[in-house]
């Protein structure tokens, strides 16, 4: 799967014409790896507190009404799966996050991270 939407990339074809299973977070990454980007995405992620943790911005910006990369992008979530944070001051520690996300929605996604949300 993953050789025949690089071939779409290539081809510049749209990637969804080209999709037909399920696709992983990893599975994104090498693409863009590929493709000669830079991959937010590595093998040291975890795909299932990563996609909690996507649930949890998605209904952050629902209560807020903004778009998810506004409460954070992909790159900080790859990041709080990597770090692990347990405390709002190792939160600060991880990229995308400032005083005013970590006062905001810190605690929620300390929460998530620990398995309480």
């Amino acid at each position: 799967m993953l050789h025949e939407m690089l071939e779409g990339v290539r081809e510049r074809k749209p990637l969804i014409h080209n999709i037909t299973n399920y696709v992983t977070v990893n599975d994104c990454a090498n693409i863009l790896l590929a493709c000669g980007g830079s991959p937010i995405m590595a093998d040291d992620i975890d795909e299932e507190l990563f996609e909690r943790l996507r649930e949890l911005r998605a209904n952050i910006a629902r209560e807020e009404g903004v778009p998810a990369y506004i409460v954070c992008n992909n790159a900080t979530l790859a990041d709080m799966t990597r770090k692990r944070p347990t405390d709002l001051d190792e939160l600060l520690e991880v990229q995308g996050v400032g005083q005013a996300k970590a006062a905001r929605f810190g605690q929620r996604f300390l929460d998530c991270i620990a398995g309480r949300e």
